[in-house]
């Protein structure tokens, strides 16, 4: 049986972007989309097997527009399952120049949004979960892993911030 990362490797359109901005690891420098994408979502492979979550890769939730039933396939051929039971699903999300985490809960109907803000006294509000398309990745996420039993929006959205950058690098990212 061939394994996800001998998968990976054999469909260099999923991989040789990633060598190309390895690059962006260096010291000052934003880590890339698809540098971050491939390192979750192989050490989420080597961990599937007892993960109590589903980790959603960047290319399927920064899509921005409804599943297609293409896109379904293409989801369960790289995760290589038929059927997903319901469980949490995380993913990482780009927006206003930043990384940040989420964590869906279709049963409990919840989301966790995880270090959105830098600074910890910013309060994100309902609409800046819109600004992120929270909405559309929750819908296309329950798409993708076939649950049609789910609400059209999380009934709860929970944030937590923290202080993530430091003043010795205040220089590269101003809180």
């Amino acid at each position: 049986m061939i394994c996800f990362s001998e998968r990976l490797l054999a469909a260099p359109t999923r991989w040789s972007h990633v060598v190309t901005n390895l690059t962006s690891l260096g010291d000052r420098q934003w880590v890339t989309a698809d540098v971050l994408n491939y390192y979750l979502l192989v050490r989420w492979w080597e961990l599937r097997q007892t993960a109590e979550v589903y980790y959603v890769d960047y290319d399927f939730v920064h899509k921005y527009t409804a599943v297609n039933d293409a896109e379904i396939l293409d989801f369960k051929k790289r995760y290589t399952n038929a059927q997903f039971t319901k469980r949490q699903v995380i993913f990482i999300v780009h927006h206003s120049d930043h990384w940040f985490t989420v964590v869906f809960d279709y049963e409990c109907n919840f989301a966790w949004v995880l270090g959105r803000n830098i600074n910890p006294d910013e309060s994100q509000s309902e609409g800046e979960v819109q600004e992120w398309k929270g909405a559309l990745i929750w819908q296309n996420v329950a798409r993708l892993l076939q649950w049609n039993d789910v609400s059209e929006y999380p009934e709860h959205v929970i944030n937590v911030d923290w202080v993530q950058v430091s003043p010795a690098l205040s220089c590269i990212h101003p809180p």
